[in-house]
């Protein structure tokens, strides 16, 4: 693999080089205007980086591919892997990248978006993989549009997203980097947007991701050692951080970023109230933007306003989170916001409603593998409902389901759904013996997300 020269493009190759290299980090896309130059910027980054992985870089051309489903045979004939009868192509990369790390540079992604998905499953089981991507826009059918972060994995190594204009193309040019795991779900995307305007027009942007990132570890750590007492710390130190930025951050993007931060931290503390405050916030100045961020704001608005029993309002928010889910195409948002509804229908009674929006929730993406984090919630919501129609067990089956699938992924439950949900489990358990209690969590933590997810839509 071999690239033209780069004239004046050294620092953007030493910028990129340093995302890759930096352990948390799995995903950098390269995006802009076409003709600026992101092709040989990403072969370039590809050749300074070469030598680090044993499988090395692959450069993986996708200009002439039009169909996503051709996308992985694609990455495959470049790797030098075999695809042999009706094998998935997903399960044949897995096996490849399994023993040797390697890098990936998929070229010209942005018109095959759709594979998105299958992608992300590829980091998410091939942790020794890395990929950069370049692409006049990045949007999936997973996430709002480009500068959004999102992803429907959820095991999910973080990734920074680093979207680089040209440089000195002219003097309004900027890059965002995100630093996010790979889907709300994982993280509740603890790490924030972070917008790098031209120099100079956001003075605190690195402080503002120095405390989104400190709250990581609080919201979504896969490390069980943790102790509540340092969660709670590293917390609370975070929001301190986050609220000393107010008023001083002259970026409204970044300011109701920093919001939304907070409120995703406060639950963990058990201020439902104050991050409330914050999502509401949020979501008023995503609103005044016209940003289509605001979507995950409404959801965390609706889903804090049921935890506080405001189910009017929270049916309000969903239901436009629903909405604004079609409109992006975003079939993680509409499947999430469904689940909610699902809940908030079973606490009103009307079960079939529930019932429908339940199976709505696992058939908004027959061609998209659910994520686990959006597969938990249609699972805890299906306890609630079955509990409701008196069938303790199957209650407690899904509850061991959403467990299972929480500890294969190395996910928490949410934090403003973890009171609600531990009440539930209470419930049930006041419902059948404990014995048969146990061996119903048991069962269900053994299902495997396929049938997770026909246990949501009550196949059997």
């Amino acid at each position: 693999m071999t690239s033209t020269s780069l004239i004046g493009r050294e620092h953007d190759i030493v910028e990129a080089s340093k995302l890759l290299q930096t352990p948390e980090v799995r995903l950098v896309t390269l995006t802009g205007p076409g003709g600026i130059g992101k092709t040989r910027l990403a072969i370039a980054v590809g050749e300074e980086l070469d030598d680090r992985y044993p499988h090395g870089t692959v450069f993986v051309p996708l200009a002439a591919i039009a169909q996503p489903a051709l996308v992985l045979p694609r990455i495959a004939a470049a790797v030098g892997a075999t695809i042999d009868g009706a094998r998935p192509p997903l399960d044949v990369l897995v096996e490849h990248f399994a023993e040797a790390p390697a890098l990936l540079v998929l070229d010209n992604l942005e018109q095959v978006v759709a594979v998105a998905p299958e992608l992300d499953q590829l980091l998410t089981r091939c942790p020794s993989l890395e990929r950069s991507t370049s692409g006049r826009s990045w949007r999936t059918p997973t996430g709002p549009p480009s500068d959004r972060p999102s992803g429907p994995s959820d095991c999910e190594p973080t990734r920074r997203t680093c979207e680089s204009p040209s440089v000195g193309s002219s003097p309004t040019t900027w890059h965002r980097c995100h630093t996010s795991s790979a889907s709300f779900g994982c993280s509740g995307r603890c790490a924030v947007a972070c917008r790098k305007a031209a120099p100079g027009s956001t003075r605190y942007s690195s402080e503002l991701t120095h405390w989104t990132t400190a709250a990581k570890p609080s919201c979504c750590s896969r490390r069980p050692s943790l102790r509540s007492r340092s969660v709670t710390t590293t917390a609370l130190a975070a929001v301190d951080g986050l609220k000393r930025l107010e008023g001083r951050i002259d970026d409204p993007y970044l300011e109701s970023a920093a919001q939304l931060a907070v409120s995703w931290i406060l639950p963990i503390v058990d201020d439902f109230d104050g991050a409330l405050q914050a999502a509401s916030t949020a979501l008023d100045g995503f609103r005044r933007q016209n940003e289509p961020f605001m979507a995950f704001a409404a959801l965390t608005v609706g889903m804090l306003e049921m935890t506080l029993g405001r189910d009017a309002a929270a049916h309000a928010h969903l239901t436009e989170v629903n909405e604004l889910g079609g409109q992006f195409d975003n079939n993680w948002l509409e499947s999430t916001a469904r689940t909610q509804l699902a809940s908030l229908a079973v606490r009103a009674g009307r079960l079939d409603d529930a019932r429908a929006l339940l199976v709505e929730s696992v058939d908004a993406s027959e061609d998209t593998e659910l994520s686990s984090r959006t597969v938990t919630f249609s699972l805890v919501a299906s306890a609630q409902l079955a509990l409701a129609e008196g069938d303790a067990r199957r209650a407690a089956v899904a509850l061991g389901a959403a467990a299972g699938l929480r500890r294969h992924a190395g996910l928490r439950a949410w934090p403003s759904t973890r009171r609600s949900e531990a009440e539930l489990v209470t419930r049930i358990a006041q419902e059948i013996d404990h014995e048969d209690f146990e061996d119903a969590l048991a069962a269900g933590s053994e299902l495997s997300h396929r049938e997770a997810v026909g246990l949501v839509r009550g196949d059997g």
